[in-house]
């Protein structure tokens, strides 16, 4: 399996925008929403006015293949957020 960028505080592939430094250090967005310093976590490099998006990280971790927790099929993340508005099969 190959490996997926993770947010340095959480410690999670999130799917959702993905935040950046100027280093190309990464942050999930609820993580970002939560920090009490406007600086980087990991080089403490301050964040500039605009928030940079690393939309490589959020592709690639997007089009990973996961298994729906109800119906177990395969599918992306990005077909997954779809798929949980119609799937009606609960697995308990």
């Amino acid at each position: 399996k190959r490996s997926l960028p993770e947010c340095p505080i959480c410690m999670d592939s999130p799917s959702g925008k993905i935040f950046q430094c100027s280093e190309g250090h990464l942050c999930c967005e609820d993580c970002m929403l939560h920090l009490t310093r406007d600086e980087c976590p990991t080089c403490k490099e301050a964040f500039k006015s605009k928030r940079i998006r690393c939309r490589l990280a959020e592709r690639q971790i997007g089009e990973d293949v996961v298994e729906c927790e109800s119906c177990l099929k395969s599918m992306t993340r990005f077909e997954l957020e779809n798929h949980k508005l119609v799937c009606f099969i609960r697995k308990y």
